[in-house]
């Protein structure tokens, strides 16, 4: 791959902004990479503050989903207490209308419970057959400061 900026260059790089390919004189470190010299490097240390970022915040999401997980079917649970008891003073009162109320909080609570039992057996993940440990995903990719000066002296001393 050629430099974008000079033709007759090869470039030892790819600039982390813009995914334009960099020689030498035209690269610029920055965090995690390289970027474009005077064009691109502020964008590439934004970029990488808001990946980092979003990792840390990854930690307080897992929290949120699963404080809301564990809320799924309280309304549901409540509806059929609620039936239970609609139905319990409406027998005590003879009156048609509380038993009527029970019965349909009792009907709404139970579909409730059974839509959630439904879509949780339907996304459990499938059963790890081979019994491998789950493999992990490492969003930052790390960077050699002086990887750089060598991939471009590499380049230069076999001819590129």
């Amino acid at each position: 791959m050629d430099c974008f900026y000079h033709e007759n260059a090869q470039a030892c790089g790819i600039c982390k902004s813009c995914q334009r390919g960099l020689c030498k004189q035209c690269a610029s470190e920055v965090n995690n990479g390289i970027a474009c010299k005077g064009q691109c490097e502020e964008h590439a240390v934004e970029l990488d503050n808001f990946v980092l970022n979003a990792i840390k915040m990854q930690g307080s999401n897992d929290v949120l989903v699963q404080s809301a997980s564990a809320s799924i079917g309280a309304v549901e649970y409540f509806q059929l207490v609620l039936g239970a008891i609609f139905m319990a003073y409406g027998i005590y009162e003879e009156t048609t209308l509380l038993i009527l109320l029970g019965v349909a909080f009792l009907l709404f609570g139970g579909f409730g419970i059974f839509k959630i039992l439904k879509i949780r057996s339907e996304s459990a993940p499938p059963p790890n057959k081979l019994d491998l440990p789950p493999r992990s995903f490492n969003a930052v990719a790390m960077h050699d400061s002086d990887s750089l000066t060598k991939e471009c002296k590499y380049e230069e001393n076999i001819g590129y």
